[in-house]
């Protein structure tokens, strides 16, 4: 019989029998006058000893026993052993960016291994962009879910001064990210074999990783904040639309002209998804050059271009970063964006533990209470 079986048995009555039902009241009285005896002896030899200074104590020796480095290693070991032996997720995830990369590249046939062609411009920056959402929405979802279930289970850690709200998200992040790197490498591979992108399989896979990161981050930042985990989930998708909403690059070109308000500005520069988007089309159009096909004494050009706003007229991908408002960014800026978005949101899971979280109750000291109570009798028996 396990632990946990013996001692609820310890503690049941068994109502269908009657003279076991006494039997087990009895027991019970037994163990409760028992305990109450234990307290009562603690409590007579604790009376003298300052009940804050034994509190402090102990909360020092929970907190600095096992040292930084030992309580990040066995929190890595235990978030690491959650992640490895989930493998319905794991499978599902594996399938999801393999399977997703093939329908990427089946929708976007323009995007097509060879010289690229003025006519796939919208399908290469829908391509970038789509895959972006893809990695970031699993991602997302997966972080919340986990975190969410999780939330409690570091709330009662923490009230016994076991690790602080740092060293768990520290541990957690790394511990994520092999497995997230690893299936941005396997999406970013099999949409580069698939595909025609002329970005490299190295800049694919630091964006798609980078993002993956960002997205578990954003949605530790959504758990931390959220009261509970229903909260976090439904707060999770809507925000996720607005990011990606924010992020996504319209592929008719943008108009300098117009100013967006202030607020629409702030959430464009939040949106992890923007700068993903933005730093692979800056990777994939920088120094392209489009292919034309020519038909006697002149070149195709009706046939082969983009029809949709400022693109129709682009002559190679330099004139698509101009249209996209992109030309003097780079892709280690978005880069260095995305990692700073990383950051702020683990500093706002971070708050969210600290400040969000159940509030600790401090005991009263029983000593206290004992000489509060011995000068009232005093006081009583000196007014007779």
């Amino acid at each position: 019989m396990a632990k946990s079986e013996f001692f609820i048995d310890l503690v049941s009555v068994d109502s269908e029998d009657p003279m076991q039902a006494e039997i087990d009241n009895e027991r019970i009285n037994h163990l409760t006058m028992s305990y109450s005896k234990h307290m009562a002896t603690i409590y007579t030899q604790s009376s003298c000893i300052d009940q804050n200074e034994i509190d402090g104590k102990l909360q020092r020796y929970n907190f600095f026993s096992l040292g930084y480095v030992r309580r990040f290693v066995n929190l890595f070991v235990r978030s690491w052993r959650q992640n490895v032996r989930d493998t319905r997720l794991n499978i599902t995830r594996l399938i999801a960016s393999i399977g997703q990369s093939f329908l990427f590249a089946q929708i976007f046939k323009t995007v097509k291994k060879g010289a690229p062609t003025a006519k796939s411009v919208a399908d290469r920056i829908a391509l970038l962009s789509y895959g972006v959402i893809n990695m970031s929405m699993l991602a997302l979802m997966k972080a919340i879910d986990l975190f969410s279930r999780e939330k409690n289970v570091i709330m009662r850690e923490r009230m016994r001064n076991q690790y602080n709200p740092a060293e768990y998200l520290c541990s957690k992040v790394i511990a994520e990210f092999p497995l997230d790197t690893l299936y941005a490498i396997i999406f970013a591979s099999t949409l580069k074999w698939r595909t025609g992108l002329r970005c490299s399989l190295k800049v694919l896979t630091i964006t798609y990783s980078l993002m993956t990161v960002a997205g578990v981050a954003l949605g530790f930042a959504i758990g931390g904040l959220a009261p509970d985990g229903d909260t976090a989930k439904a707060a999770g998708m809507p925000i996720m639309v607005l990011m990606m909403v924010m992020g996504v690059i319209n592929p008719s070109g943008v108009d300098s002209t117009i100013i967006q308000p202030i607020y629409i500005q702030f959430l464009k520069l939040i949106s992890p998804i923007r700068w993903a988007i933005e730093g692979l089309c800056i990777s994939e159009y920088k120094g392209m050059e489009f292919s034309r096909k020519g038909y006697g004494l002149f070149k195709t050009i009706a046939s082969d271009a983009p029809k949709m706003g400022a693109m129709a007229m682009v002559q190679n991908g330099d004139q698509v970063l101009n249209a996209l408002g992109l030309q003097e960014s780079t892709w280690e800026q978005s880069m260095r964006m995305l990692g700073r978005l990383t950051g702020a949101n683990i500093l706002i899971s971070l708050l969210g533990l600290k400040f969000c979280g159940p509030s600790f109750v401090t005991r009263k000291c029983p000593a206290t209470s004992k000489k509060t109570r011995t000068n009232s009798s005093s006081g009583n028996n000196s007014d007779e």
